[in-house]
């Protein structure tokens, strides 16, 4: 699908759209939801954001971040009140930044709405499924990236709050410009942005000035469990359930060791449930490593969430890794 194609099906007025995203939603994806549902208000449309792991705490700064419901559960005819300012039944399902339809949350719902409602997949992961009835997927640093560009070929204001929405999604997925997704087009974005009324200074402190001591209990933790190979360069930790209630990524920590070039952190999220990050600094790929495992993002960021006790999914995932490497 070419954005022309995409702009027409959000044109006519009173549509009502639900706007989803990934489970364990990151900057990324909340900014980007959060930026497309501001947008098509403004276009006239009615929008329900549901994100039944949306924490507050870590997103509730956000512009438009009142957008999302508090339902647990998904609605698939909603009441007049769940709209603002509208009533009647879905038009579009809009998917953000999922690359895969396993990854967005309460499939069964979503499988019984979609039957008479088409999805709109928009996505920068190049792993994509394509599982939209409309597909619209792009190499970028980010989805706020993309969007951006979308909203300004179609002739959209991008405002202050909406710029804000971007500027963190595309600041949070390139590590603060720091990772190699970061092109000149997308410093170009961030520069626009902030030139729209982006608030960059709230943006930094929120994402990376916050931190709770549950944030560092669990860097402590990860730490404190930090195993590295220093023959095969790379490294990994983990973190027992039940861990720190935080948002915090220690894999962003550990994989600042000048010893390794792969990083992975272990987490256990619930009891036989473990959900796996992994970093690649050099040429190694863990977006393709992750695809037999289910998992997937991009060739130096990626993710998995495996069923299993914690000290079997490490022995399994890291005997591919050693394999994996070795092989090279």
């Amino acid at each position: 699908m070419i954005p022309s194609d995409l702009f027409d099906l959000l044109l006519p007025k009173q549509q009502n759209f639900l706007l989803v995203t990934h489970k364990f939603p990151d900057h990324d994806a909340i900014g980007s939801l959060l930026s497309m549902a501001q947008m098509l208000k403004i276009q006239g449309h009615n929008v329900t954001c549901w994100v039944p792991d949306f924490d507050r705490r870590e997103f509730g700064w956000m512009p438009g971040n009142e957008l999302v419901t508090d339902h647990s559960i998904l609605r698939i005819e909603p009441s007049a009140s769940d709209f603002v300012g509208g009533n009647g039944t879905y038009n579009f399902v809009i998917s953000l930044d999922a690359s895969n339809f396993d990854r967005i949350p309460q499939n069964q719902q979503l499988v019984s709405l979609l039957k008479s409602v088409p999805l709109i997949n928009i996505d920068h992961h190049m792993d994509n499924s394509h599982y939209g009835a409309y597909n619209y997927v792009v190499d970028l640093s980010s989805v706020g990236e993309l969007l951006f560009q979308l909203f300004l070929s179609w002739g959209w204001e991008v405002d202050a709050s909406v710029s804000t929405c971007l500027y963190a999604a595309i600041c949070s997925d390139t590590g603060r410009f720091l990772f190699d997704n970061t092109t000149g087009s997308t410093l170009i974005a961030a520069g626009a942005l902030i030139n729209r009324g982006a608030d960059r200074h709230l943006v930094s402190r929120k994402i990376y000035e916050s931190k709770s001591q549950a944030d560092f209990s669990i860097l402590l933790l990860a730490l404190k469990n930090l195993v590295v190979n220093e023959s095969l360069r790379y490294g990994y930790s983990f973190l027992p359930f039940p861990n720190p209630d935080t948002k915090a990524k220690p894999i962003d920590f550990i994989r600042q060791c000048a010893d390794i070039d792969i990083a992975l952190i272990f987490q256990e999220v619930e009891e036989n449930v473990v959900k796996i990050s992994l970093r690649s600094k050099e040429s190694f790929d863990v977006q393709s490593f992750s695809s037999q495992f289910g998992g997937g993002g991009h060739k130096k960021a990626s993710g998995i969430i495996l069923k299993g006790s914690l000290d079997d999914v490490i022995q399994r995932v890291i005997d591919a890794l050693e394999s994996s490497i070795n092989s090279i």
